[in-house]
This record gives C-alpha cells, sequence and structure tokens, in this order.
C-alpha cells in the first residue's frame, strides 16, 4: 500500500470577451518518493461573434528519487460557429520533456507509444463538431 497526497488551488478571472485560468497543483506519491508541482495557465477567448481561440500552458517539475524532470505542454484551438450547435476547428499541441519526466513517460503502458528516445511531440488535427 501507498499513501498519495495531492492538493491544488487555482481560479478563473472574466474579461469582457475572454476567460483566464491559472492553476498549482502538488502531488506526492509516498511509495516511490514522487514529488510533482504543476503551474497551469490558459484562456478561452471569444474573438468575433463566430469566432474563438483556446489556449493552455502546463509547466510541470518531476523529482523521483533523487532525480528529476520538467515537461512543458501546450496547445491551441481556433473555432469558427457555423451555427448554434455546430462548429469547425483546427487544434496544435507540443510537449517537451526532459531528465526524469522521459523516463517516466516511456514506461510501459504510461504512453503509447514511449517518448524515447524523442522527448518532444508535436500534434495537430482539424474537425467538425455537432452538440446534441
Amino acid at each position: 500500500a501507498t499513501r498519495q497526497t495531492t492538493w491544488s488551488v487555482g481560479g478563473t478571472y472574466a474579461l469582457d470577451r475572454a476567460r483566464l485560468y491559472l492553476g498549482y497543483t502538488w502531488n506526492h506519491l509516498a511509495q516511490s518518493d514522487t514529488v510533482n508541482q504543476a503551474v497551469y495557465t490558459g484562456f478561452n477567448a471569444t474573438l468575433a461573434p463566430a469566432w474563438s481561440l483556446i489556449g493552455a500552458i502546463t509547466y510541470d517539475h518531476l523529482s523521483r528519487g533523487g532525480r528529476s524532470g520538467q515537461r512543458v505542454s501546450t496547445g491551441a484551438i481556433l473555432g469558427y460557429a457555423l451555427s448554434k450547435r455546430s462548429d469547425v476547428y483546427v487544434a496544435a499541441d507540443y510537449t517537451w520533456l526532459q531528465g526524469e519526466w522521459i523516463g517516466v513517460a516511456s514506461t510501459p503502458g504510461f504512453f503509447t507509444p514511449s517518448y524515447a528516445p524523442n522527448p518532444t511531440r508535436i500534434g495537430a488535427m482539424a474537425g467538425v463538431r455537432t452538440r446534441f
């Protein structure tokens, strides 16, 4: 058995056409002496009546058994409303790992496929969405 302790704090701030987000999470897993601290921020903005933009970035520092590492993940989504229920969007994301995060992300079953030996990932997609 192990003990895990997690606490988090965050908030939002509303502007006229945007909402800003900021947060922090601290997590300790006693069995493996792992501490992960994450800071994250983001926004959701209406650019024009039919256009929206969402963006986020997370930085976290991992410390495990005397080793440490960092991870930065970021992403953005640009959307265009076709109607009240349907929209089209394009999205992109980027993740960078360093140090112990590469080892954790290369653990079988943690991420598929493994991050080893390349510590970065870039993703992109586009789609059409309808809400029911």
